[in-house]
């Protein structure tokens, strides 16, 4: 019996050993295995995500930096072009106030037919005014 036993104790021992083997190759992921995966692709996202909005940040950042350099450049150039509008208003205005009072103020004449037709000529075109248009004033 002990060979019998001997024989029955080689055989469980291979079949042991195939079982280990088959359990090593081909071994199921246990529920811990399942949450580390879980975890691991959790922790990766919250790396992509932490990058994205640092960079929505840095973006944002920049536009409203480049927002206000215009902004403030546009008020520079309104500035600049407000002065000289007034600039050129005070020296047309108190030089031609000043040269309009040595002159007439108005020199007349009667236009001839040719100037009339003319569209090229500058010449003042009037008539009288209606007395409807008169009233609507």
């Amino acid at each position: 019996m002990s060979e019998v036993t001997a024989v029955n104790l080689d055989a469980l021992t291979q079949r042991v050993e195939k079982l280990e083997q088959l359990i090593a190759e081909q071994i199921t992921p246990r529920f811990d295995d399942v949450q580390d995966n879980y975890a691991s692709a959790l922790s990766r996202i919250d790396d992509y995500f932490s990058r994205t909005q640092k960079a929505v940040t840095e973006a944002q950042k920049a536009v409203s930096d480049a927002h206000n350099e215009l902004t403030r450049a546009l008020a520079e150039l309104r500035d600049k072009f407000n002065d000289r509008v007034r600039e050129e208003i005070a020296k047309a205005t108190s030089a031609d106030i000043a040269e309009a009072l040595t002159k007439k103020i108005l020199v007349t004449r009667r236009a001839t037919q040719a100037e009339l037709r003319d569209p090229t000529s500058e010449i003042l075109k009037f008539r009288h005014a209606t007395s409807a248009e008169i009233n609507q004033q």
